[in-house]
Parts: structure tokens; C-alpha cells; sequence
């Protein structure tokens, strides 16, 4: 327990320090003109599937700035590596402006050193959402309540398989969260990405799994899953059945949720920052992005590059 939360407070403290201030070395792409936008096209990175969370934030943000400001948008999803090959081939386009939608595991990785790229190398642009996590399993499991999930780990010690994305990032500290107050011990099996985990738990691979809420609520009130607890304080409308770590016992894990915001490289120069950061700031201030929020159990959180 002691361990996880100072890890927790290690990455609040890098993401707060992190928002605060970019980079003070600036090289491409050059200055912008006083009278002109400093660019007319733009790449939008997410290491999500399509489908995700991830893809339906730069998909539906995406047609905004193009119809606000006239700037042409194009995506790319690249999954793997724990969300580093997103990075790599960000830092690599030399060619043209980019962002990549990027969530809390990034400045995790800072903190644990298992990032290629350090946080001098990246800038903030701004904030996304914030996204609670929910315990799932399959429809014909015989895990029916996160209560079942503990009487059984506690007579079956290290025997059941979570499932996550990554490794060291937000689920595995969940997880260790979890088996910390609990006294129980899962095994944790990191995936590639939230639709890798899913697919393991449907074949038995895992036992139980972990994902956004964005990512599964569908899945879950279809039947595809189902859901065991959430760490959101308070239940959803949009699925009452499902329990709240507050009331499993979990109280260390009460609102920890994903928190999602775009990067950038940080050589771009200052105004270019601030010209991204504008666009997506005010394709945000919309009544679509308001709704596609609401539609999809997301919080919006506000912090810009300054």
C-alpha cells in the first residue's frame, strides 16, 4: 500500500510540474508570422484501437477544429509497447505537427524509467478527461460480485489472472492497490492495449480484466461482460447494477480513474504549442464534445500547456 501511493504521489507531483511549464529549447517547426496560423495540417495520435476511448477522442475532436479553424486533421492509431510505439513514431515524424492523445501511464513511465523519452522531451498541450476504471469478467464466469472474486483469491492465493494494459501504468498500480487492502494475491498479465485485454478475458485467458469505463460500458450493458466494481464514488445511471469500490471495501481506490491529455514534441516552437493547445481547447468548448462526454461517462478535466 505504502508503495503504491508514492508512486501515486510521484505522478502527481510529475504532472503537475509537467503542466506548469514547457520546454525552453525550441527548434522546429520555425516561428509562425504574426498574420498567418503556424500550420494548416495536423496529426492526431492515439494509441487506441479503433473504437476506443482513445480513437472516438481524436475522431470526434478532429472534425471540430477542421469545421472551427480550417486546419485539415489527419489520425493515426498505433498500438503497442505499452503506449511507447504511439510516442516513437510521434517524435520520429519530422514532417509534420503532431499530437498524440496520451493518458496517465505516460508520466508513469517517466517516473518508473521505462519510457525512451523523458519529460524534457515532451511538451503538454492540454487536458482531455478523466475516465474511472472498471473490474470485469465473462458472461459465464462463475464470478458474479467482486465478494465472489475475494472468497475465492483468499482460498486460492496467486491462482486468478487480472488483465490490464501496460506495464507499470494505471492498472497494474490498481491492481497492486487492490491486493494491498484486500490481502489477496492475482496474478497481473499485462496487454498491448484495453481491446487485447477484453479479447483475453472472452477466451479464459485472464480471469478477470480491467479497462476505462468508456471502453466497456457498452460491452457491459449489452451482456458482452460483466461488470464487478468500479472505482467511480458514486454508481452510474447507465449501469446501476454495478457495485463501486466504496462499497466492495476498497477505499484506497475510491475515484482513481485514467486521466488522458495531448502531448506533443517539445521542440515545436512556443507558439506553435499554444496555437494546438487553442485548437483543441476550442473544439472542446462545444455542445458536441459536451455531449460526447456525457454519452460516454467521460469528466472533463482543464489544464492547458501554461
Amino acid at each position: 500500500m505504502k508503495k503504491a501511493r508514492i508512486i501515486l504521489v510521484l505522478i502527481l507531483g510529475l504532472c503537475l510540474a509537467f503542466t506548469v511549464a514547457c520546454t525552453s529549447e525550441k527548434a522546429a517547426p520555425p516561428a509562425p508570422e504574426s498574420d498567418k496560423p503556424p500550420f494548416t495540417e495536423m496529426v492526431m495520435y492515439t494509441d487506441g484501437t479503433p473504437g476506443s476511448i482513445g480513437d472516438l477522442f481524436i475522431r470526434t475532436l478532429g472534425p471540430i477544429i477542421e469545421k472551427q479553424s480550417g486546419v485539415k486533421v489527419v489520425y493515426k492509431n498505433i498500438s503497442g509497447g505499452s503506449g511507447t510505439n504511439v510516442m516513437t513514431d510521434m517524435m520520429n515524424d519530422k514532417k509534420h505537427v503532431s499530437v498524440v492523445a496520451h493518458s496517465c501511464s505516460l508520466p508513469l513511465a517517466w517516473a518508473t524509467g521505462s519510457s525512451p523519452y523523458t519529460s524534457d522531451q515532451v511538451a503538454s498541450v492540454c487536458s482531455i478527461s478523466t475516465d474511472y476504471i472498471v473490474v470485469f469478467t465473462r458472461p459465464d464466469s462463475p464470478f458474479n460480485s467482486w465478494q465472489d472474486v475475494v472468497a475465492y483469491a483468499k482460498d486460492h492465493p496467486g491462482e486468478l489472472k487480472w488483465g490490464g494494459s501496460g506495464v507499470q501504468g494505471s492498472q497494474q498500480l490498481l491492481h497492486q492497490l487492490f491486493m494491498d487492502e484486500l490481502g489477496i494475491d492475482l496474478e497481473y498479465v499485462p496487454y498491448d492495449n484495453a481491446a487485447s485485454v477484453r479479447v483475453g478475458v472472452l477466451a479464459g485467458d485472464v480471469d478477470i480484466g480491467s479497462n476505462a469505463f468508456g471502453n466497456i460500458l457498452t460491452d457491459i450493458v449489452g451482456g458482452t461482460y460483466k461488470g464487478l466494481v468500479v472505482t467511480s464514488p458514486e454508481r452510474f445511471d447507465s449501469a446501476p447494477d454495478l457495485e463501486t469500490v466504496g462499497e466492495a471495501g476498497i477505499s484506497s481506490a475510491i475515484g482513481n480513474s485514467v486521466w488522458r491529455a495531448f502531448f506533443c514534441p517539445a521542440s515545436y516552437d512556443q507558439a506553435v504549442i499554444e496555437y494546438l493547445a487553442k485548437l483543441i481547447e476550442n473544439a472542446k468548448n462545444t455542445d458536441e464534445w459536451t455531449k460526447f462526454l456525457q454519452n460516454n461517462n467521460q469528466v472533463r478535466w482543464d489544464l492547458g500547456p501554461e
